[in-house]
């Protein structure tokens, strides 16, 4: 049995409910939460204990379903997933660092932009060279031929969805209160 693309989304949110508080439960109990920098907003207080390495439960769901949806004749799935892997290891370092160095800030901020550009750049490659893709197409609008200026715009969007994901953006706007 192959998982259809219909069945792919009702089996993920299944799963990340079924496992969701379990996970936050295990990781609160080994104490792998956040421990919020001085340096930062008093706001970011809120989230001092709100349990890190989330991520391993999204990528332990998303991995295997993608996958199975997917690799059948999909092989252009690769590309993202591999990317969306890059970007999953490099947030599960930047974790151990916070639980393991118990570092407030994790990996130096700099490393992380030019480790993330660097993934984005080698997607962007990937994509124009490999894939042959130069254009972008816009709903109701049409397709734009950017020819090697697809490159740069390719590796800024990688960079900014990486950097501005959902997960992140709540993490840093909602305060989180531990029980």
């Amino acid at each position: 049995y192959t998982v259809s693309l219909h069945d792919a989304f009702p089996i993920s949110l299944v799963l990340s409910v079924v496992a969701g508080q379990g996970m936050v439960d295990f990781l609160r109990k080994r104490g792998l939460g956040k421990e919020i920098s001085s340096d930062g907003p008093a706001s970011h207080a809120t989230k001092a204990g709100t349990p890190t390495m989330g991520g391993i439960l999204i990528f332990g769901i998303t991995l295997p379903i993608t996958l199975a949806a997917n690799i059948g004749g999909r092989l252009s799935i690769l590309l993202p997933l591999s990317t969306i892997v890059g970007a999953g290891v490099l947030g599960l370092a930047d974790d151990l660092q916070t639980i393991i160095g118990r570092s407030k800030t994790g990996l130096n901020k700099r490393l992380k932009v030019a480790l993330l550009t660097a993934l984005g750049l080698g997607a962007a490659l990937v994509l124009y060279y490999a894939l042959d893709i130069e254009d972008v197409r816009i709903p109701w609008a049409g397709a734009f031929d950017l020819g090697p200026v697809y490159i740069p715009l390719a590796v800024i969007v990688i960079l900014f969805t990486t950097l501005l994901s959902p997960r992140r953006v709540i993490a840093h706007t909602l305060p989180c209160h531990p029980p």
